[in-house]
C-alpha cells in the first residue's frame, strides 16, 4: 500500500473533493468554504501539502460523522474561522526561498504573457522592452492578489448570511478586476522611449527562447490538466515571431497568413476544451 506521505498535494486535493461529494449540500458548502479559507489564508507562508493532508483527514472524519447524522457545523463547530486559524498556527511554514519561488511563479507567468501578447512596444526596426511596464504589472498584480485573498478570507468561512456575503464578495472582486484592468490600460500609455530596443534578429531569438522556456515550464512543472497551456504559449510565440519577421521584411504577413494563424488559435482552443473534458472524466472515473 502507498504511504500517505508519498502522495502529492494535488492527490490529496482530488481525494478530498471526491469525498465531500457524498455530503449533503449544506455540509458540502460548509466544508468547501473551510477548504478555501485554509488554502488561501496563508497561501504564501504555510506548507500546502500539510494543509491538503489535514483537509483530507478532516473530510474523512466528516463523512464518517455524517453517517451518524452529525452535520458539519455540529462536528466542526459554529465558528469554523477560529478553528481554521488555530490549525494554521500549527502548520509548518515554508522557507523564504519557497515563498519567493511561489511569488516568482505568479509574477513570471504574467510577464511571460505580457511579453507574448504584445505588451512590449514595437516598431519596424526593433522590439522595445519597457522595464517599467513589467515592474508595474508585478506591482498591480501584487495589490490585486492581496485584495482578492483578503476578500476570500473575510467572506468565505461563515455560518450566517452566506448568500449576501457571497454576493458582496463577488461585487468586490469585480471591482478589483476592473481596477486591475484600468491600471493595465494605464501602463500601455508609458512612452516607448523608456524601453530597451532589441533589433532583428536578436528580437526573434529572444522570443524563441522565452517561448521554449515558458512552454517547457508548463509541460514539466504544472499538473497534467494545465499542460496544454504550453500549447497556448507556443501559438502566442509563433504569432509574435511572425509579426517580427513581417516587420523585418523577411516574410510578408498576408491575409492568408493571418487566416492560418487564426485557424491555429481556434484549433488550440478546441484542443484545450477537449483536453479539459478528458481530465474531468478521468477524475470522475477514478
Amino acid at each position: 500500500m502507498t504511504l500517505m506521505s508519498e502522495h502529492s498535494s494535488q492527490w490529496y486535493r482530488d481525494q478530498t473533493n471526491q469525498l465531500i461529494q457524498s455530503l449533503s449540500k449544506n455540509d458540502q458548502q460548509y466544508f468547501e468554504d473551510l477548504q478555501l479559507y485554509l488554502v488561501t489564508k496563508k497561501a504564501f507562508s504555510r506548507d500546502e501539502l500539510a494543509i491538503q493532508k489535514s483537509l483530507y483527514t478532516m473530510a474523512q472524519d466528516l463523512v464518517d460523522a455524517s453517517k451518524d447524522g452529525i452535520s458539519a457545523s455540529n462536528f466542526f463547530g459554529k465558528k469554523p474561522k477560529k478553528m481554521a486559524d488555530e490549525m494554521l498556527t500549527q502548520m509548518p511554514k515554508i522557507s523564504l526561498r519557497e515563498r519567493l519561488e511561489l511569488i516568482g511563479i505568479v509574477v513570471g507567468i504574467s510577464w511571460l504573457y505580457l511579453f507574448l501578447s504584445g505588451g512590449n512596444g514595437r516598431d519596424d526596426q526593433a522590439m522595445i522592452l519597457n522595464p517599467w511596464k513589467y515592474l508595474g504589472v508585478a506591482f498591480i498584480e501584487g495589490i490585486c492578489l492581496a485584495l482578492i485573498l483578503w476578500i476570500v478570507n473575510f467572506y468565505t468561512v461563515s455560518t450566517t448570511h452566506r448568500s449576501w456575503k457571497r454576493f458582496s464578495a463577488g461585487i468586490l472582486m469585480a471591482l478589483v478586476f476592473a481596477g486591475g484592468a484600468a491600471a493595465w490600460i494605464w501602463l500601455e500609455e508609458i512612452p516607448s522611449q523608456f524601453g530597451i530596443k532589441i533589433l532583428y534578429p536578436w528580437d526573434v531569438g529572444l522570443i524563441v527562447l522565452i517561448t521554449i522556456l515558458g512552454a517547457l515550464y508548463f509541460w514539466v512543472k504544472m499538473p497534467s490538466e494545465f499542460r496544454l497551456i504550453a500549447l497556448v504559449t507556443v501559438v502566442m510565440g509563433i504569432g509574435v515571431i511572425l509579426q517580427r519577421l513581417a516587420y523585418a521584411g523577411v516574410v510578408v504577413y498576408t491575409k492568408m497568413g493571418r487566416v492560418i494563424f487564426a485557424v491555429a488559435v481556434v484549433m488550440t482552443i478546441v484542443i484545450l476544451v477537449v483536453w479539459n473534458i478528458y481530465i474531468v472524466r478521468k477524475k470522475e472515473s477514478s
